[in-house]
């Protein structure tokens, strides 16, 4: 198999949010109305997998306070 078809391939994979396997998103902390403070990057350019885990963490929120959450890079 010739690179350029393995790389057709890989491309055409999907992670389980339905983006490339190769995408990577920037982990962020919105906060609640209450804080009056702006989201920030809290982490950045990392997989799926990553993100995935980092926001599914309980010490990644504090009711009424912030949420980790995130979002795909452009």
């Amino acid at each position: 198999m010739k690179d350029s078809q393995r790389k057709a391939i890989h491309a055409k994979k999907k992670n389980k949010f339905g983006d490339s396997i190769d995408t990577r998103y920037n982990i962020v902390r919105f906060y609640h109305p209450s804080q009056n403070r702006t989201s920030r990057i809290v982490k950045s350019n990392v997989s799926g997998d990553v993100a995935h885990a980092h926001v599914n963490d309980p010490k990644t929120s504090v009711k009424n306070r912030y949420f980790d959450g995130f979002e795909r890079r452009n």
